[in-house]
């Protein structure tokens, strides 16, 4: 057994956990670490190491009287795994051997150096492990046989030498929560301001040398450099600034010292713009020149705030006796876009002109593309339906805009057979109120509404008489 381990001995005696295993499990003849043997490094490992390197180690062993040498050794880490690798020189007298995923270095027959009275030296290449891994010990046994060729009167010697990782040894490793930046529309002459988070994510120090931007519009203080530890992080205020109607791109280049970024680039985005007031829309009911009494509807269009973000458009109803607005009476209607105003109070026969103002809080608003008049009936509300009208006539629609039920109320002179219709804004069909005769009078439709939202048209049709009216569901 002593001959076969001259050419290396089993995996698991360099006197490393868990079992702490060492020769003396065979060569047993003294105490383990007897003095007068010399057992050492000749060069040795790293006081600290820095991840990544490769370091030429050498180890003795000599003791006088003895002339046949042998070693094991690995380097473990705290977790007992392997820390690093481990290759021995290319001379013949050394070797690698595994036992698990642990890695032995050991002598060959050569490497026993037999009948060498001066003892046995054994050169490797270990090359540290990764940044982050930590402490690692070098564990080592050695043997200063006799050359008897038995396991008797051979010493037996161990050593361990932590080696601790260089603090901060690992690599800077720039990162940003946000890859990229879109301020999203911005008003011209204004700004907004986003703070770029830069992120150490490595194990080393950083230094960022330079931030730069190649757009204008998207600016920042910053003195460099600026020196960030592990872990670390630094908000930097980015701020677009748009000085006209234009949707803007930029890069910002940051240069750092992480190794695998060089220049971390950082795409950013925004829109300039101006104020612009409402759409254009138009009025609805009651229709210019129409007569009223007692409560009215008006209803109109409604409109959009065309600016970027959550804009909302208010409105407000002006009646005036002038054509040109010189004496406004406003009614403020919020977002609704129909309002019902009881005019008993205002003079029989009198003529009111009226428009909507649409506004949207950061413009004038913008006027419906009609103004138009509306004259108060001189019989009034009471008066309506007493006695037989003298034409045929829709007398009213009300209310307009509705929600979904509507009235509808005609004037008939004589007795006569009338059509009472209703379509939708592609002209088809959707309700028939009346094919037949009505007697002279007033006469009610109610007509519910089963379909979506927007514009429906009255069309009603007697002998001598056609009318169209238009009619708004509201939802």
């Amino acid at each position: 057994m002593a001959m076969a381990y001259s050419s290396g001995p089993p995996n698991g005696y360099a006197g490393n956990p868990p079992n702490n295993n060492n020769c003396t499990a065979c060569h047993n003849s003294f105490d383990v670490n007897e003095d007068g043997t010399d057992f050492f490094f000749t060069q040795a490992p790293p006081e600290s190491y820095e991840p990544g390197t490769t370091y030429n180690i050498e180890l003795y062993i000599g003791r006088e009287g003895q002339e046949r040498w042998g070693f094991q050794l690995t380097a473990l880490d705290n977790d007992g795994d392997m820390g690093g690798t481990i290759e021995g020189m290319d001379d013949g007298f050394t070797q690698e051997s595994t036992l698990g995923d642990i890695t032995y270095l050991k002598h060959t027959s050569d490497g026993t150096f037999d009948g060498n009275p001066d003892g046995g030296t054994w050169g490797f290449d270990w090359t540290a492990p990764d940044a982050g891994t930590g402490d690692i010990t070098f564990y080592a046994a050695g043997n200063a046989a006799n050359g008897n060729g038995n396991n008797q009167g051979d010493y037996i010697m161990t050593m361990a030498m932590m080696v601790p990782e260089v603090a901060g040894a690992g690599e800077p490793d720039i990162s940003l929560p946000w890859a990229d930046w879109d301020f999203g529309p911005v008003q011209v002459g204004s700004d907004s301001t986003w703070d770029m988070r830069i992120v150490n994510e490595g194990d080393a120090d950083m230094v960022i040398f330079s931030i730069q931007s190649d757009n204008g519009a998207f600016a920042f203080e910053v003195t460099t450099p600026i020196e960030l530890a592990d872990g670390e992080e630094i908000d930097i205020a980015v701020t677009f600034s748009p000085d006209e109607v234009a949707d803007y791109e930029g890069i910002i280049f940051i240069t750092s010292t992480d190794p695998d970024e060089g220049t971390f680039e950082v795409p950013v985005s925004g829109t300039g713009w101006s104020p612009s007031p409402p759409a254009p829309f138009s009025l609805a009911t009651p229709e210019d020149g129409s007569d009223v009494s007692g409560t009215v509807t008006f209803g109109w269009e409604e409109t959009f705030d065309p600016d970027p973000g959550d804009q909302v458009v208010n409105y407000r109803l002006e009646i005036s006796a002038s054509a040109n607005f010189t004496d406004i009476t406003s009614f403020d209607n919020g977002l609704e876009s129909f309002i019902q105003i009881n005019f008993a109070d205002y003079p029989a026969g009198s003529t009111w002109h009226w428009r909507v103002r649409a506004e949207d809080g950061n413009t004038l608003g913008r006027l419906s593309t009609e103004a138009w008049t509306f004259t108060i009936d001189a019989l009034g509300t009471s008066e309506q339906g007493v006695g037989l009208p003298l034409n045929f006539a829709i007398d009213n629609i009300y209310p307009n805009p509705f929600n979904p039920t509507v009235t509808i109320r005609l004037a008939v002179p004589s007795n006569e057979i009338v059509s009472v219709l209703v379509f939708d804004v592609l002209g088809r069909q959707v309700a028939d109120l009346s094919r037949g005769s009505l007697a002279a009078g007033y006469h009610n439709f109610v007509w519910s509404s089963d379909g979506s939202a927007g514009i429906y048209f009255l069309n009603v049709q007697a002998p001598g008489f056609e009318e169209t009216r238009k009619m708004i569901y509201l939802k």
